[in-house]
């Protein structure tokens, strides 16, 4: 197929559609940036009528970076006169004055609106257009947006093949369990892909896995709406749906014409039927419309990419044209890169590699010899039958760790940015591979020559040794039998061996035990971090394990999945149990899906050293090293013909076929799969190969089965050939030839890798540098309890109270029943620490909205007592309790209203609040006294206090620093204000009235209000009402502490019995708004 045409940048300005190719390594988001430049420079269109899309988060930030940029720089240089060698920037200085004026305004009210113009992720655009859209566009403002429905599958398959096979065990089942759910998550996976590949026979197998994975499908779509959740591709078929939709598709076209006059979309070789059925429908032949992308880089049809949707869009274009100059790759590598894939067809007539002119003539890698930059590193052959497939492997990988020692330890040097010769570094080096079990090769081979190197995957780290590990002990922590303790004994957490359980097996089962059970208990009691914590503390896990090969990768995924399951128990509030379930579904899920995982469930990089790394060809899109290795472009094995089919039908539809083997019309989909997966790999060497700007090296091995049908090997073989069109398959007789001076070929000797010596860094002598400041030994992290850390044994007055103290009730108090002499609900429950902590996680979790609350308050308890159970209180005895107290009406600040009334969207419970105080310790809490003082009043029922906070031990506490706490709810009521609320389970004693505490009486607003000095909570209300204070600021409209400052409620549950107590165990007290400001402001440093 013949090249477009060469594009022009400081040519005319494309109209119409113009598709322009951009081969890698030509500069395609500088044209893009240089493009809007000159669109808003010459006044054809402003930044907010722009819309440029791009395919991934991280792209949409670098194009936005990178347009901000040219903008910036031609203002800058339009204003000031610069001058500057961009082109693009040139011609534009060039303009008469009055145009030069013109484009200056105009770029720079570019960048003062930048902005207002819409540069985002295809779902980022197709989100924000049916936000805009609106009705037109049957948006449910109630939905929610999910990015991953893994479980929702999991859960139907499960229904779906219960209900209709049994468990699974039952003989006779047509289909197994696991390729049920392989099809079905397949058919879910890719909605755009047409399950109706062919005909089947009714009560055939073909005719059950295609009406399962058909109901699988259509089950997910229907919860998905009962839930109203939101996926990425509802976004796009939404969109295109709403577009072509007869009745409202033209005005809503129009709708979007109208915001956008140019519309630019980078990486289009990555798009869909659905996204080019959006651009098409909404811009095509009415908009400008550029779509810049390049076939050859058509690499990610697993993700639902379709490049045969590029080339209907270059069918459809008005204007084509390509890219000429490769900015990335020395001449030398362009070169040899010509001369093993130029004019060949990458799976398509259509997709040609053109030949493109090198930016950079001379080599900047320096001292190697010789012209060539680019090598074939063939291992020989023998007449003999070829080894088998993995030793090849594994020779390859060691000759690459070799000639990388080889190359570091020669005189090769770099060219730098900086014009001058630098030795080549390992982190100037990549090794591109096709899956991670050749990357875990050549990581091994790198390590047994000691250089560094780090291997980057889009691996989630659940399908890591780590997770497994993981998994094995919380199971062990479940349940401690013999085979489970010992499977946890040789993790990396206890560090046992094989040879220490066969020596001392049963003394080791006994230690694990032991271990097992205190983790288990700081993991329920506090969390996975704490767990961690004392897990280092105790086996020095960190050290250990750094000490294994690889220990930096290992310790790594260890921590990352410990951080998952930190997080994960934060947001669900799990336990142990629960915590085991979700890592081993995790885990379970991985195996079964080749889909790609979240950004944050991505394995971490281990370390940023100067390191070789080694990536997948996926991973490496995108980006560009010196020095690239790509060792195993001669190993591919075709994909299998079980399982399901993904490719295009003889009409051009996309298709799942999910029949099986056997169906008809099968063998001709196979071969459609097979022709398509093929021409990926071709392009995928391609994608490899053009990461280099100044080397790379490639291996060929002679396989039975994988060298023939690999990508280099069918390229070379075709090459020989004269043919630009590579054969599926070719005989593997001889290592092919290549006649052109820019490619080296050379023989595997197999020898071991020497060592890598790096060169030794000068030591320099050491001076003790003065040390010159002064120590801030005032700042500090602190909260309401380490401020009053020790003042609880300092005063106490009459009443001495007991703050959740373990207490029994010595004996059973009668009382008659009349008002205050009611007794306390909790009269029989018993006190202490753990008993209020099961108290507040109830009243924070409990739905006030709830139809039957009774059912609600019980079945919170009982949650809560499984996961933190409490001597003496069962379900029904603690939920009889909390009833009265729920439903206590509150005072006047809360309008009389109790907490069952609040509805839950009146309510933000456990508000956690971390505030900045002051940086020079200048603020003391007796200055809070002080301001208290000026305050309160002589009726506030608190007014005794502030000579309480002037008490030697807390006076000179100073404020500086950062304050933490979490308030256990903020209330809103009518107004709106807001209430601080604090839940109490406080026994109150009084000496004088043994047995009062287990009375409602004992807990009325003067026993309160010296409760409450005698604790220092008034000292708390007020912090914690500071904090309320900032967060209205930041988030409420027009707010004025005068109004929306309601108060603070402290309730002591105890003495809450509902209605007919009269208010007891209520404390209400509002502090004047402007104490409360004044007290953020001393926070904040602010002097009086």
């Amino acid at each position: 197929m013949s090249a477009p045409a060469a594009f022009h940048l400081l040519g005319p300005l494309p109209t119409g559609t113009t598709l322009l190719e951009a081969s890698a390594g030509t500069g395609k988001t500088y044209t893009i940036a240089a493009l809007a430049t000159r669109y808003i420079a010459q006044g054809t269109a402003t930044i907010d009528q722009m819309l440029m899309i791009t395919f991934g988060r991280s792209a949409t930030r670098e194009l936005r970076e990178r347009v901000r940029e040219a903008l910036t720089n031609a203002r800058d240089a339009l204003r000031d006169n610069a001058g500057v060698n961009d082109p693009v920037i040139a011609m534009l200085a060039a303009l008469p004055p009055d145009e030069k004026a013109s484009a200056a305004e105009r770029l720079a009210r570019a960048v003062a609106d930048f902005d207002a113009g819409t540069i985002a992720t295809t779902h980022q655009f197709c989100s924000h257009a049916l936000s805009g859209l609106g009705i037109r566009a049957d948006v449910d403002p109630g939905e929610v947006f999910v990015e991953n429905i893994s479980d929702l599958v999991d859960q139907v398959v499960d229904d779906f093949y219960v209900r209709k096979y049994g468990t699974g065990t039952v003989t006779g089942a047509p289909i197994s369990y696991q390729d049920a759910g392989d099809l079905a998550r397949q058919a879910v996976r890719d909605p755009q892909a047409a399950l109706d590949a062919g005909p089947v026979e009714p009560d055939s197998i073909h005719a059950t896995r295609l009406a399962f994975a058909q109901a699988v499908r259509a089950e997910v779509l229907r919860r998905r709406r009962r839930d109203r959740l939101v996926t990425f591709d509802d976004l796009i078929i939404r969109l295109r749906d709403t577009l072509a939709d007869p009745a409202t598709g033209e005005q809503a076209c129009r709708r979007l014409r109208e915001s956008y006059r140019l519309v630019l979309v980078d990486e289009f070789q990555d798009t869909d039927p659905a996204q080019w059925s959006i651009l098409k429908t909404a811009f095509h032949g009415h908009r400008t419309l550029i779509l810049i992308g390049d076939p050859k880089q058509a690499i990610y049809a697993f993700r639902g990419a379709d490049v045969f949707s590029y080339l209907d869009a270059a069918d459809h274009a008005d204007h084509r044209a390509t890219l000429l100059t490769n900015w990335r790759s020395d001449h030398a590598v362009v070169s040899g890169i010509e001369a093993v894939v130029g004019g060949m067809q990458l799976g398509d007539p259509r997709i040609t590699v053109h030949p493109v002119a090198a930016a950079h003539e001379k080599s900047r890698l320096h001292g190697v010899g010789g012209q060539a930059r680019v090598r074939l590193r063939t291992v020989p052959t023998t007449d003999d039958k070829p080894p088998p497939v993995n030793d090849l492997r594994v020779v390859v990988a060691g000759d690459v760790a070799a000639d990388i020692v080889a190359l570091l330890s020669g005189p090769g040097r770099l060219l730098g940015a900086d014009g001058c010769l630098r030795p080549v570094a390992p982190g100037d080096i990549a090794v591109l591979v096709g899956k991670h079990s050749q990357a875990a090769l050549v990581r091994d081979a790198l390590a047994a020559a000691q250089v560094p190197a780090v291997v980057t995957t889009s691996t989630s780290v659940f399908a890591t040794d780590a997770a497994r590990q993981w998994a094995d002990l919380l199971a062990a922590m479940q349940r401690p039998r013999a085979t489970m303790l010992r499977a946890a004994a040789l993790t990396d957490f206890i560090g046992y061996t094989p040879e220490d359980l066969a020596l001392r097996g049963d003394h080791i089962d006994d230690d694990v035990a032991l271990r097992l059970r205190t983790w288990a208990q700081t993991l329920e009691q506090d969390s996975v971090a704490e767990m961690v914590a004392r897990i280092e503390q105790e086996t020095a896990l960190s050290s250990r394990v750094l000490s294994q090969p690889h220990g930096e990768r290992q310790l790594t995924d260890l921590r990352h999945v410990a951080g998952a399951l930190h997080a994960q128990q934060r947001l669900t509030k799990v336990g142990l149990v629960g915590l085991s379930d979700w890592l081993s579904s995790q885990i379970r899920r991985t195996t079964q899906s080749d889909r790609e995982p979240t950004s944050e469930l991505t394995r971490r990089l281990e370390s940023d050293a100067d390191a070789v790394q080694v990536l997948t060809v996926h991973v490496s899109k995108g980006l560009e090293f010196p020095v690239v290795y790509v060792p195993f472009g001669w190993d591919r094995f075709p994909a299998k013909p079980e399982g399901p089919l993904l490719c295009h039908d003889a009409s051009g539809r996309r298709v799942l076929d999910v029949r099986g083997v056997g169906a008809p019309g099968r063998e001709d989909l196979l071969a459609a799969r097979d022709t398509e997966e093929a021409g990926e790999s071709l392009r995928l060497l391609y994608v490899a190969l053009t990461r280099a700007s100044s080397s790379v090296v490639m291996h060929w091995a002679a396989s039975a089965k994988n060298t023939g049908c690999s990508p280099l090997h069918r390229l070379l073989s075709a090459r020989e050939a004269g043919s630009t069109d590579p054969k599926h398959a070719y005989n593997v007789d001889q290592p092919p030839v290549i006649a052109s001076p820019w490619v080296a070929v050379e023989s595997v000797t197999g020898a071991r890798p020497a060592q890598w010596q790096p060169a030794p860094v000068p030591l320099l002598p050491l001076d003790v540098a003065p040390y010159t400041r002064q120590v801030d030994t005032a700042w500090r992290r602190t909260s309401y309890s380490g401020l009053t850390a020790s003042l609880h044994d300092v005063e106490r007055g009459p009443g001495g109270f007991r703050e959740d103290e373990p207490d029994e009730i010595a004996e059973e108090i009668s009382v008659p029943l009349d008002g205050r002499a009611l007794a306390s609900p909790f009269a029989d429950l018993p006190a202490g620490a753990a008993f209020g902590t099961l108290v507040h996680g109830v009243l924070e979790t409990v739905d006030t909205d709830a139809d039957d609350l009774t059912e609600e308050v019980a079945t919170r308890c009982r949650e809560r007592l499984v996961a933190f159970p409490v001597a003496g209180v069962n379900t029904d005895a603690l939920a009889e309790a909390l009833m009265p107290a729920l439903n206590t009406p509150l005072g006047p600040l809360a309008g009389e209203l109790s907490l069952a009334e609040f509805r839950t969207g009146d309510r933000l419970a456990e508000l956690d609040f971390e505030l900045p105080m002051g940086t020079v310790a200048t603020a003391r809490l007796a200055d809070l006294a002080d301001l208290l003082q000026q305050y309160l009043r002589a009726d506030d029922p608190l007014h005794d206090y502030p000579e309480r906070l002037r008490i030697p031990a807390l006076r000179d506490s100073t404020l500086v620093g950062y304050l933490s706490g979490s308030i256990d709810a903020v209330l809103r009521v009518p107004g709106p204000r807001f209430l601080v609320v604090d839940y109490k389970t406080n026994l109150l004693r009084d000496p004088a009235r043994p047995g009062v505490e287990a009375l409602v009486e004992g807990y009325q607003p003067p026993a309160l209000a010296r409760a409450m000095m005698d604790a220092h909570y008034p000292l708390q209300a007020l912090l914690y009402s500071a904090a309320v204070h900032r967060f209205l600021r930041w988030r409420l409209p027009g707010y004025d502490p005068d109004i929306h400052l309601g108060g603070v409620l402290y309730l002591f549950v105890r003495g809450m019995a509902g209605p007919a107590s009269g208010g007891s165990g209520v404390f209400s007290w509002q502090p004047p708004a402007a104490l409360i400001v004044e007290l953020s402001d001393l926070l904040d440093g602010r002097q009086r």
